[in-house]
């Protein structure tokens, strides 16, 4: 068999497996069963399953096909940490990374078939890495995310802390404390403000104020709140004054807060350096100098001709 037809090869057995496998998948009796009784005992209908809306037809689609992605709970995690709660968060990142595979796979088909990547080292580097860019486009995406969250937390923390011991100390208790921030982290850090409105209601709902907390870090997985989580806990616990507590916590992440910008600031005049020298300096050197280089060929050449 010649080289350039294994990819139509293998992307014919990929697609034929994929098309059993989702035909298997849509004759499961066992699953369509469970289905019918679940909504039958839920008090619905099970014809309500063969006229879904508009919007969720193809959604259901995929979750037969790619069957309890939903409850990984490493995924749920990675994206919750980056700011995406939905239940269906995980399912639509897998339906992604699976698209963007596809993708590669008949643009490395393309390639093979190419006479532009001819050799068959150059072809096989080319495919490898349309490979690996899509299967790490969404994990550096949601890396990126992940990040940009913290450094929003790192930002805020410090704000909502300081107003948490002005509040204290006027004499409010902690959940009417946490009631008054979320009202106003509205302003100056929306994002805060909504997951300390989340805070809200699972203390609404019965949970208790350091659980409620708890699951606001382990959602956010960020130090400041682990922190902070701690210190409601002993104060709960052992009736402790937590005014002092949060001063200095929050002086202390004023200071990494202060640390951190001046590592950026530091940062930056390495970073600028490289732009320097292959832009500017090159463009400058051409403008002063190129002028007096034109002279001197000119001098130089009338010296020739004479």
């Amino acid at each position: 068999m010649h080289y350039f037809h294994l990819p139509i090869v293998i992307l014919v057995f990929a697609l034929s497996s994929f098309a059993f496998y989702v035909i298997f998948q849509r004759c499961d009796y066992y699953q369509r069963m469970l289905r019918n009784r679940t909504v039958a005992i839920g008090g619905g209908s099970p014809d309500a399953l063969r006229s879904p809306k508009p919007g969720t037809r193809w959604w259901r689609q995929i979750d037969r096909i790619v069957p309890h992605v939903n409850e990984k709970k490493s995924l749920q995690k990675q994206l919750a940490r980056a700011g995406y709660y939905e239940p269906t968060a995980a399912r639509n990142y897998v339906v992604v990374q699976a698209v963007l595979l596809g993708v590669a796979t008949a643009l490395s088909a393309i390639v093979m078939l190419s006479e532009w990547f001819q050799p068959l080292a150059l072809s096989v580097t080319v495919c490898l890495v349309l490979c690996l860019l899509a299967f790490s486009a969404p994990i550096g995406w949601l890396n990126h995310q992940t990040r940009g969250r913290h450094r929003m937390l790192r930002k805020s923390i410090p704000d909502l802390l300081e107003l948490m011991v002005v509040c204290l100390d006027a004499g409010l208790s902690l959940p009417l404390t946490l009631q008054r921030m979320t009202h106003e982290m509205g302003f100056a850090h929306p994002q805060l403000a909504d997951e300390l409105a989340t805070v809200q209601r699972e203390y609404a709902m019965g949970l208790t104020l350091e659980k409620a907390l708890g699951n606001f870090a382990e959602r956010t997985d960020f130090e400041g709140l682990k922190t902070l989580c701690l210190f409601t806990r002993e104060a709960q616990k052992y009736g402790t004054n937590i005014t002092d507590a949060l001063r200095d916590h929050s002086s202390l992440l004023v200071g990494q807060r202060e640390a951190a910008a001046e590592e950026m600031a530091q940062r930056a005049s390495v970073k600028i350096l490289l732009p320097v020298l292959l832009l500017i300096l090159p463009a400058v050197f051409v403008v002063v100098a190129g002028p007096a280089f034109l002279q001197l060929l000119d001098a130089f050449g009338s010296l020739n001709v004479k």
